[in-house]
């Protein structure tokens, strides 16, 4: 058996994630954002360049395939190069 591989964790990352408006519908406010990764944990899937902000709902429409991978997988990207800018300053 091959050794489980550790996964990358972020949690200032995360903290700015949360901090963000949902992706989708727009919707903001202090406990409503869930930061979704694109790729699952369960995949190895890590923080940075692999999250982004969602609502419940929007989250679960996530989940449920309703929102196209490629486009979750663009504005993870989105995200992360917010995050990188914001720490140059």
């Amino acid at each position: 058996m091959y050794p489980k591989q550790v996964r990358e964790v972020n949690e200032e990352y995360l903290e700015f994630i949360r901090q963000q408006c949902c992706c989708v519908c727009g919707l903001s406010g202090e406990n409503l954002i869930a930061p979704h990764h694109v790729k699952s944990r369960g995949a190895r899937g890590g923080d940075t360049k692999n999250t982004i902000p969602l609502c419940l709902n929007c989250h679960n429409l996530a989940h449920s395939g309703h929102i196209p991978k490629e486009w979750q997988r663009e504005q993870a990207e989105r995200y992360y190069k917010l995050y990188k800018l914001g720490r140059e300053k």
